[in-house]
Order: C-alpha cells, then sequence, then structure tokens
C-alpha cells in the first residue's frame, strides 16, 4: 500500500505544517525498490502514516536513501529466503519427499550462455518498447513505477536497484520455487503468474501485471534451457538497467522528480518540475541555469516585480465577500475603448479600466521568447501586439467579430491566433521558470523552511495550465504548428505522431479544383474535419514534446466532443479521470461559431469540469499549492478567451454564466451594416414579429406563430399549386409530412432535392447546419420562409438568391425582440434596433 496525502481544502499555516510534520513522521517500510525499472521486478516502497488516507496508485517518488536502503533490505531477505528454500527443498528431496531437487538448477555458467541472455534482453527490451508505444494502461503503470522509485537516485544508484532485486529475485523464483515444480513449460507459466500477480498494486495496473508474468515466463523457459540460475539473473539485471536508463526518453512518459527528504520537510520535486527532464538538464549551457531565463534585459526580471501582470494575478489573494461581490458585478459593463484596426467596433469591459498600452508591448515577457518573437515576427509584431495586450491582462475576452481565415481574412486571423499563441507560451514559461527556480533554492538549501514562505506557493494541484478547445483537426494542425513556430524551444521528436494522425500536408490552403462550391466552404473544409482529438504538449528547457502524458502535460489540445467523452471515462467504461483540468489557467475556444453547429452542450460540460478539487493526489506538494487553489477560487483566477465570427446567445451565455475572472472581462461590441446588399435579385422580404417574453418561451411562441398564422397560408398555396416553399430553420424539427435534409445517405438528399425541383414535393425542410455542412444549392424555390435567421449572416444572401428561378419572389422571416442579435448582422443595426422598438409587428425590405 502507498500512501498518499489528503487534499486539503484551506490555505492556513496551520495545515501547512500539520502536512510538514506528518510527512517528517512517516515510516518508509519497503519491500520493492525497483518495480519501475525493467518492468520486472516485484518490491515496492510503502509509507505509513497513520493520519495520512491511502490509495493503491498514488506516490510520486521516495528519498534517495530510502529506496536504496529498502532495496538494500528486501533484496537481501529475499535473497536469504531463496537460499534457505533450495537448501530445505534439497534436503527434503534426498530424504525421499516427492519434491524436484532445485540444485538441478545450477550456478554454472558457459559461454554460449551468453547468447541465450542476449535474446532474453532483446526480446523483453524490444517488448516494452512496443507495448510503451502502444498500450496507454501499460505505460500508465510503467510510468508510476518508475516514478515511484527511480526519481530520486543518481545515474550509480540504477545499478544497484537494478542489479540486487535482479539477483534476489531470481534466486528466489526461478531458483528455489520453479524448480521443486520441475522443469517444464507448465512450472515455469505458474511461477511466472504469481510473479505477475505481485506486480499489483502502488499505481500499476493488471496491464503491469500482465506483462511481468510474460517477463517471468521468459525467464523461466531461459532457466530451463540453461540449468543455470545465472542466466536469469544476468538477464534480468540488464533489463532493469535498461528500462531505468531510459525512463525520461519515452514519448508520452510522464516526467516527475523527487529531490531527497531533507529537514524541509514534505516532497521537494513534483511532477511539475522539469527537473526530470534529464536529457535536456544534462544538456542546458551553464548560461542557461533555473532562475536565469526569466526575462533577460527586460523589466519583468523578477516575479517579485509589481508591475508583471502574470506575478499580479497569480499573487493577489481574493476573500469570500469579494467573490459574492465578484459574481454580482459580473456583467456590469462599466467603461469602452476602441477596437484598433476593427471598424465600427469598440472593447467594453468590466472591473477597473485598461491602462493605455506602453510602447514595448512585450515588457512582461520572458527573454527568450522576447528575442525569437522580435526575430520571427519582425515586421509583423506590431500587429499582434493589440489583442495580445488585452490578453496580457489576464481578464476574461469574448472577441466575436474574428474574421476566419476562410473568409479570406488570412491575416488578421493568423494575428489573433499568434497573439493568443504567444500569451499562453509567456504563461507556461513563467510558470515553469518560477517552479525550477524555487526547486533550486531547496535543493541548494537543505534546512529552508517553507511553510511561512510564500514564494514557495508556486503550483495548481496538477501541471496543465494552457487549455485550447477546437473544433477541427484541421485548426488544431493549424495551431500546433504556430506553437512550434513562435516558441524558442527546439522540436524534438515531436511531429511524427502528430503528423501520421493530423496529416503530413503544410497547404492549409488547399482547396480543389472547380469546385463549385463557395470559397470560404472549400478553405474551412479543406482539411481533416475530424472533430474528436486530444492530446498534451509539454515544454522542457529545449524541447517541445507532443502527446506527453496529460499529468506532464502544460498545454492541452482538444475538441469539446474527445474532452467530454474522457471526462465521462471513454466508450468503454473506464474510470472517470478529468483531474488535469483542475489547475487550468487559461481557456481559449477558437471558432466558437463553428462549434455550435456541432453540440455546444459538450463545450458546456467541459467548462463544467474545468477548476475542480482533484479525487486524487497527482505528485503534488501540497506545501507549495497556491493559497487560491485550495480555497476553491480557481475559477475566479482562470482567464477564458472566446473567439468567434459572430456573437450566439448561447456564446453570451457561456461568458456571463460559466466565466467570473477577478481581473474583469473584455468584450467587443460591434455595429453592423448589415447584408442586405448583397441580394442579387429584386425580392420582397416581408419580416413579421410574434411575441416571446423570454428565452424559455420563445421555441413555443415561434412554434405556435408558425401554426397559428404561417402554416394556413401555406395549405392554400399548396392546395392551388401556386408555388413552391423553401422552409428555413437553424435546426430542423421532424414533421411527417415534410421532406427534409438533414445527416443521412447522399442518395436520399439526391432524391429530395429533385422531388424539390420537379415539384413532386411542394415544401422541403432545410437547417442552417445542413447548409454550413453542404451549402446545396436548392433549386426550384418560389417562396421563401426563413422560420428562424441563420446565425451566419453570408447564408441569408445566399438563400434569398437561390430564388432566382421563381417570377414572383416571395421571402418570408420570423424573428422575436429575442433574435436582435442575429437581425442586426443581416438587416444592419440601426434598422434592427427599429424592428424590435417599433409598435407594428410586419416590415418589408426590397
Amino acid at each position: 500500500m502507498v500512501a498518499v496525502i489528503t487534499f486539503a481544502t484551506k490555505s492556513t499555516k496551520r495545515e501547512r505544517r500539520n502536512f510538514q510534520n506528518k510527512s517528517k513522521d512517516s515510516l518508509l517500510t519497503s519491500e520493492e525498490a525497483s518495480s519501475g525499472s525493467g518492468g520486472s521486478t516485484s518490491t515496492s516502497l510503502e509509507v505509513n502514516s497513520k493520519d495520512v488516507a491511502a490509495t493503491d496508485d498514488q506516490i510520486s517518488g521516495a528519498p534517495r536513501s530510502a529506496v536504496l536502503q529498502a532495496c538494500t533490505l528486501t533484496s537481501g531477505l529475499l535473497l536469504a529466503g531463496g537460499l534457505l528454500l533450495r537448501q530445505a527443498s534439497h534436503l527434503a528431496s534426498l530424504n525421499g519427499w516427492p519434491i524436484a531437487d532445485p540444485t538441478d538448477v545450477s550456478f554454472n555458467f558457459e559461454t554460449w550462455h551468453l547468447q541465450l541472455v542476449a535474446g532474453l534482453v532483446i526480446v523483453i527490451s524490444s517488448s516494452r518498447y512496443i507495448l510503451l508505444q502502444t498500450w496507454s494502461d501499460f505505460r500508465d503503470s510503467s510510468e508510476a513505477a518508475n516514478t515511484q522509485i527511480l526519481t530520486s537516485l543518481e545515474p550509480l544508484d540504477y545499478i544497484v536497484v537494478a542489479c540486487l532485486p535482479g539477483i534476489s529475485e531470481e534466486l528466489l523464483f526461478r531458483g528455489a520455487l520453479m524448480p521443486t515444480l520441475g522443469l517444464n513449460w507448465i512450472s515455469a507459466l505458474m511461477i511466472g503468474t504469481i510473479f505477475g500477480v505481485l506486480h499489483l498494486g502502488n499505481g500499476r495496473k493488471y496491464s503491469f501485471a500482465i506483462w511481468a508474468t510474460f517477463v517471468g515466463f521468459a525467464y523461466g523457459i531461459g532457466t530451463i534451457a540453461s540449468s543455470s540460475i545465472i542466466v536469469p539473473m544476468a538477464s534480468h539485471s540488464i533489463n532493469n538497467i535498461i528500462g531505468a536508463e531510459t525512463v525520461d526518453t519515452e514519448p508520452r512518459a510522464a516526467e516527475t522528480v523527487q529531490h531527497e527528504k531533507k529537514s524541509n520537510g514534505g516532497f521537494q520535486g513534483v511532477a511539475q518540475s522539469d527537473e526530470g527532464d534529464t536529457e535536456d538538464e544534462l544538456d542546458a549551457p551553464s548560461g542557461d541555469e533555473p532562475g536565469d531565463t526569466i526575462n533577460k534585459g527586460n523589466h519583468c526580471f523578477d516575479e517579485t516585480e509589481p508591475s508583471c501582470s502574470f506575478h499580479r494575478h497569480v499573487s493577489r489573494i481574493i476573500t469570500n465577500e469579494e467573490v459574492k461581490e465578484l459574481i454580482k458585478q459580473n456583467s456590469k459593463f462599466k467603461w469602452e475603448m476602441p477596437a484598433v484596426d476593427i471598424p465600427r467596433s469598440k472593447w467594453v469591459g468590466t472591473g477597473e479600466k485598461m491602462q493605455e498600452a506602453s510602447d514595448d508591448h512585450l515588457h512582461d515577457v520572458k527573454g527568450k521568447l522576447r528575442e525569437h518573437w522580435q526575430h520571427m515576427l519582425s515586421d509583423h509584431l506590431n500587429s499582434r501586439m493589440s489583442f495580445f495586450s488585452l490578453c496580457n491582462s489576464y481578464r476574461d475576452i469574448m472577441h466575436c467579430n474574428k474574421k476566419p481565415f476562410y473568409l479570406k481574412r488570412n491575416g488578421v486571423d493568423s494575428s489573433t491566433m499568434d497573439a493568443y499563441i504567444m500569451h499562453a507560451l509567456n504563461h507556461v514559461h513563467r510558470t515553469r521558470d518560477v517552479v525550477i527556480r524555487n526547486d533550486t533554492k531547496l535543493r541548494n538549501d537543505a534546512d529552508r523552511e517553507i511553510s511561512d514562505d510564500n514564494t514557495y506557493l508556486d503550483q495548481g494541484f496538477t501541471r496543465p495550465k494552457v487549455l485550447f478547445l477546437l473544433p477541427l483537426k484541421s485548426f488544431a494542425r493549424r495551431i500546433v504548428k504556430r506553437l512550434i513556430q513562435l516558441s524558442p524551444l527546439q522540436q524534438k521528436n515531436a511531429m511524427g505522431p502528430f503528423k501520421k494522425e493530423f496529416g503530413e500536408s503544410d497547404d492549409e490552403m488547399e482547396v480543389p479544383e472547380h469546385s463549385t462550391k463557395p470559397a470560404d466552404f472549400d478553405l474551412l473544409f479543406a482539411g481533416d474535419i475530424d472533430d474528436h482529438f486530444l492530446f498534451g504538449i509539454k515544454l522542457t528547457k529545449k524541447s517541445i514534446k507532443l502527446y506527453s502524458n496529460f499529468y506532464s502535460s502544460d498545454i492541452i489540445v482538444a475538441s469539446p466532443l474527445a474532452l467530454k467523452r474522457k471526462i465521462d471515462g471513454g466508450e468503454h467504461g473506464k474510470e472517470k479521470d478529468f483531474d488535469f483540468l483542475s489547475s487550468i489557467e487559461i481557456v481559449v475556444v477558437d471558432h466558437a461559431d463553428v462549434i455550435s453547429m456541432q453540440n455546444w452542450a459538450h463545450l458546456e460540460a467541459v467548462f463544467e469540469h474545468l477548476n475542480h478539487l482533484p479525487s486524487k493526489e497527482h505528485g503534488t506538494n501540497v506545501m507549495r499549492i497556491r493559497p487560491w487553489y485550495l480555497d476553491q477560487h480557481a475559477q475566479y483566477y482562470r482567464q477564458t478567451i472566446l473567439l468567434s465570427s459572430y456573437l450566439t446567445p448561447e456564446i453570451n451565455a457561456l461568458f456571463n454564466g460559466l466565466c467570473f475572472n477577478n481581473e474583469g472581462k473584455i468584450k467587443m461590441v460591434t455595429e453592423y451594416a448589415g447584408v442586405l446588399p448583397k441580394i442579387q435579385l429584386e425580392v420582397r422580404q416581408v419580416y413579421e414579429r410574434f411575441d416571446a417574453s423570454s428565452i424559455a418561451e420563445a421555441d413555443d411562441a415561434r412554434f405556435d406563430y408558425f401554426c397559428n398564422k404561417i402554416y394556413p397560408k401555406i395549405q392554400e398555396l399548396d392546395e392551388f399549386n401556386l408555388n413552391y416553399l423553401l422552409l428555413v430553420l437553424r435546426q430542423v424539427v421532424t414533421v411527417s409530412i415534410y421532406t427534409q435534409i438533414r445527416a443521412t445517405s447522399q442518395q436520399d438528399i439526391s432524391r429530395s432535392r429533385l422531388w424539390f425541383f420537379e415539384a413532386k414535393k411542394k415544401i422541403l425542410l432545410y437547417s442552417e447546419r445542413s447548409h454550413f455542412y453542404h451549402r446545396y444549392k436548392i433549386r426550384g424555390a418560389k417562396h421563401l420562409l426563413i422560420y428562424s435567421l441563420p446565425g451566419r449572416k453570408e447564408f441569408y444572401p445566399e438563400l434569398v438568391n437561390m430564388l432566382g428561378e421563381s417570377e414572383n419572389r416571395k421571402c418570408n422571416v420570423l424573428f422575436s425582440r429575442l433574435d436582435l442579435l442575429k437581425l442586426e448582422r443581416i438587416v444592419g443595426t440601426s434598422s434592427a434596433r427599429r424592428l424590435i422598438s417599433s409598435d407594428k409587428s410586419m416590415f418589408v425590405f426590397c
């Protein structure tokens, strides 16, 4: 059983001291010191504490001295037990007992045994590598075992914790137990199974036990083939060493660190430190030590500098009374400022008014990032700085007039994307540097007391700090590619699996030749339109690692669908695990308008699971958790950035109802000119307003108006065969007498369109979502009834222009006062206000 620390929910010094005292008084008893090294040992460390809750999979590592002591003691006991059992069985066999003589397995070693040892090492090590790449449960179990034992050891210690268990365990299992059952494959399998079962627990799952069974069976076969116990001992020890040396180089490994337990108490190194990145630490130049990388040559060198927005944001402590006031004032926008380079728009905000941006927009940025961006972006840097300054204020942002790249506004969209990626990188680097610098201080000063020093409160419950939520794989690929370009870190073993999953082509703007679809449609759906993806990104000292374990990642990139399934436990009913969302400090939702065409409920579900107290301990030093995490105030420090090409009631509700940043809010307000001039035909457009007292009653009120006022006219037209009608809904409502275009086979869709064109069906239901994903040109329509206005203003003229084959064109639009957001984008802001406030209920545009 491995002990864990139950998370405190208060941030008082008394609780921190209590936890530290418990950590000091814990007794370390061991029965295994290298269970993770080669995936084939059976010893473990156990921490006993009277007042500390315990589970079977939660420890981030043990002190070096305790590991070595436990390894030596346990291996000695196993070795003595194996020798005594061999001698007892030998004597029993000589006295006629029905027991095979274990001395048939000797300590002799012949030259050809080297080939057998080499074969076992190659088979087991290569099999382990393949399983780490392909079996996530096994990878997680290996990471848990390695983290428990190896993270505090020095390189030469690996030989000790690899060889001692390898020798002692093989003497017991293959040298004493197996021979008593007979030297055959059945006894090898039986002892191998026992060997595997003993590997359960301490964070290791059944997958690890299955692997250990295979390894034990392989060593048993090697013992039978050689009749020598030296063969499995040598093979086991070498495989342990290989496993220990590769602990930090697995592509998706969770890399954690544990310093030796000193008088400053508790666990010093945790999963949120980069000290476990051995390959980076050893190769780092002498001038790039932790703490020296922070803002060389700029005004925010020290994290305690009050001008640093990062420091101001994370060091501020809000009270429960301030939280209540924050919720009350959440939607009171008191001030405004112009939106640079965005016509007819302005920013409005809550809280204190933003100060005018300084000439040096990068004064808060780390030195390496600053130099890299100035060199890389050069003349394009200034165009990124306006939105970057907003992001760097750490306020919630709702920008719903973003010009997306697929509307031929790639330059504008790229500037916004660059700005929030730069902000995310700066935040992650600052967070990581503070942790590494404090780790260094504690390593150099073993007697330092941290319980009364707030400068060491530098972590959350888990490591991930940034969450990117995107609708399609093509968008995710665009983000990750740009993130790698904007980071000064080297790319190492990063793009291989990513390109395999997200595609090799770098031509994001490639569109089909001779396409009959609008250009924005071709650009939007030119790439991979899969909406299920979820992976982590880890930033180390010198590299970016894609597909890192969630709990060792700094950035999570996901679609709402994939993350919702992960939260629910996946398709196979696995245990729910979303603790990696507990310490998210920046959420970026880009292309929210596209997400609204998928399933908005998935996005809402993700937000509802952010910043909760984790259900388990994940290698975090409780002594160093920021107090506002323990106070359960993390959601009031989380920055949410919502980006969309237009505003919807759903986006508005999420921004107002689930975003409560203590820094305040900023949103864009735009005066629209409307899209009526884009209609190419002379069409009489009649807007009919119905009454709806609330959003909850709007759908029923719309349907009642349609049934009582509109449908009788439709029946009359149908009876006299005067016209055909195209009904446009935001979401298709199933009505049996109507032919519908919906998510069905292409053959059925083509048949429905043909019947409508040939007047075999007089009414066709067509949804905005269907138009978004297909952009059909419907022929045969002579009357157009828009049951609910489309959210995308570009769709309105497209639909009205479909009446081109009709001689008596007519368009009817239903709306209520609650449709102002959609109405102003189509008829213009000033006209929309008149339609909403007028005493009349019917309006005509020609």
